[in-house]
């Protein structure tokens, strides 16, 4: 991970790419895909920054234009209420733990 600071062209609560690609592989399962993103990209990162940070992503003069939305290439789950894994979902629980309102959308 990047020592970066997150911007438009830094994308950073994605996957690193060799994790997606394990989990594709099957090389790792979902709950040490959900360990590894977790230790590598959500615990070294404040939820509040993370949040502040893609709201100024959607500002244009100070002025919020959009609402934020965490997308995946992943198909929608049905059951992710239940069985959450991609990892917006995790960002949304993440988010949702630090008491930062982020809902699922349904896909209708």
């Amino acid at each position: 991970m990047s020592d970066s600071v997150p911007n438009k062209e830094n994308p950073f609560i994605i996957s690193g790419n060799s994790l997606i690609k394990d989990y594709k592989d099957n090389k790792v399962s979902v709950e040490e895909y959900v360990t590894i993103y977790t230790e590598e990209v959500l615990d070294k990162l404040d939820p509040s920054y993370t949040y502040q940070t893609l709201l100024n992503m959607v500002r244009e003069d100070n002025i919020l234009i959009y609402k934020p939305a965490l997308c995946c290439y992943e198909s929608y789950n049905d059951d992710a209420a239940t069985n959450p894994f991609c990892h917006r979902h995790l960002v949304s629980q993440w988010f949702n733990n630090a008491g930062i309102k982020c809902k699922e959308l349904s896909k209708n």
